[in-house]
């Protein structure tokens, strides 16, 4: 018997889950030697079914809702999102970009396609993928590695606009590559974004399962903070502490093994300000603060280590800012005062150094509200006000430049209140108050738990004198 003969033989063998995991390890050329596995199988044993085909997810486009949603609405939606559904999205632009154009495409369709969805409008890029995920499944059945993957960037591009059509193709991601971490993550996240919890800690114990037989300390680390988070979602502050702390463990002999590694001391860093975030919320206020300076020596010695790193300067500005929270929950006003000082310090070298970084900008204007609110809680109307007013000048460029923007939107929303609460012209600051978020509540961008806002600021200004 040839070698072709018994490939064909040990592969008929097989049984239906072990062909499709024996075509997701193979490489292309491997893959395209099925058509013909399987006219040599039909010829010779024709008693014998067809192997089974990896099937596409109907991830059909919506059709065309009955009003169709403005170009600001599109955008928004993508601003909105959170920074992991961000990044991910991001991250597969980044990847589509540095690829050659597939048969039907040019390298001028994908360029404008990636460039409106960094702007924020994902219909064309959504259009591409789709077209290339169902055209990868319909030859052979797809090779089960690279329909995986391709159902994972698509997957990435539906998240924002349909969570469901997204967790259909992360499922089927799984299924054809059961041993991928990242594909039991995503799964993991979006099945929490769904609000199926349990469903969400199996996916985050498979892949913890996975990364700990690869002893892979990162991944480890990874998959501990999603089931903390999860954990977090659903109320169990005592369970979600747990993981964090594992995840800091795993991110500790992670960052030992190469303590020259400076990234892995930044993911450290961050590890210790997960397990601050909890325990405020556990209003453990001592322990908290432990944990956030933990965090914060970390980015002072990497900020001294590459000072023109912006990326840690602004995560020790961040590491300032957690800090002087638990100031002001503790009342120490001063050290609250000193350590958002320190934070704008940073900040405001950062906008400067960068004008039209408008993620830079919001971080000079949050840091302005924060010495604000100090400012006024010690009484000192005077410069709580010059702070407060500071703050709004940004948030005003920051939302006429990006209307569609909820993020930018209801910064100038809150500016506009902390003004008026401080006596500058109330009646004014809050009408437009009220304008932003009625706005917000009418475009469907206003969170609900934000919903409580436009009831009260009709009384407040019911309850203002007047003039």
């Amino acid at each position: 018997m040839d070698w072709f003969s018994e490939l064909v033989t040990a592969f008929q063998a097989l049984g239906a889950l072990e062909q499709t995991a024996w075509v997701g390890g193979a490489l292309v050329p491997i893959a395209g030697v099925i058509p013909g596995l399987r006219r040599f199988s039909a010829g010779s044993r024709k008693d014998e079914k067809p192997l089974p085909q990896p099937q596409p997810v109907n991830i059909n486009l919506p059709a065309p809702a009955e009003k169709p949603r403005t170009e600001g609405e599109i955008v928004g939606i993508f601003h909105d999102l959170e920074d992991d559904a961000k990044s991910r999205v991001l991250e597969t632009l980044n990847k589509i970009a540095g690829q050659p154009p597939e048969a039907d495409e040019t390298r001028a369709e994908i360029a404008e396609a990636v460039e409106e969805a960094r702007a924020g409008d994902l219909t064309d890029i959504r259009a591409l993928l789709n077209s290339r995920y169902q055209k990868l499944a319909g030859e052979y059945g797809g090779a089960a590695k690279f329909l995986a993957e391709a159902a994972r960037d698509l997957a990435a591009v539906e998240f924002p606009d349909n969570k469901s059509r997204a967790l259909a193709l992360y499922r089927q991601a799984t299924e054809l590559e059961p041993d991928h971490f990242g594909s039991w993550i995503e799964r993991g996240r979006t099945e929490r974004a769904c609000e199926r919890l349990e469903a969400a800690m199996a996916s985050f114990d498979r892949a913890l399962s996975i990364a700990t037989r690869k002893d892979d300390n990162r991944e480890i680390a990874i998959a501990e903070s999603e089931k903390a988070d999860a954990f977090m979602a659903s109320g169990n502050l005592a369970g979600a502490e747990k993981r964090y702390i594992a995840a800091n463990e795993a991110m500790t002999r992670r960052a030992d093994a190469a303590p020259e590694d400076l990234q892995r001391q930044r993911d450290l860093s961050v590890s210790h300000d997960r397990i601050g975030d909890v325990r405020v919320t556990q209003s453990n206020l001592p322990q908290a603060l432990q944990a956030y300076q933990a965090g914060l020596e970390i980015a002072e010695k990497l900020t001294a280590a590459d000072p023109g790193n912006a990326g840690w300067q602004r995560d020790l500005s961040v590491s300032h800012n957690k800090i002087g929270d638990v100031r002001v929950a503790e009342g120490n006003l001063p050290q609250a005062l000193q350590a958002y000082q320190a934070s704008l310090e940073i900040a405001e070298k950062l906008a400067a150094a960068d004008p039209g970084n408008a993620g830079w900008q919001r971080d000079l204007s949050v840091s302005h509200n924060k010495i604000g609110d100090v400012r006024r809680a010690q009484g000192n109307l005077p410069q709580a006000l010059q702070a407060y007013r500071a703050s709004l000048e940004i948030a005003e460029k920051l939302a006429a430049a990006d209307p569609g923007n909820a993020e930018w939107q209801r910064d100038l929303l809150i500016s506009n209140i902390k003004l008026a609460d401080t006596g500058d012209q109330p009646a004014k600051r809050l009408a437009r108050a009220l304008e932003i978020a009625q706005a917000l509540r009418d475009t469907g961008r206003l969170n609900p738990t934000d919903q409580w806002m436009i009831d009260d600021l009709k009384k407040r200004i019911a309850r203002l004198p007047d003039i």
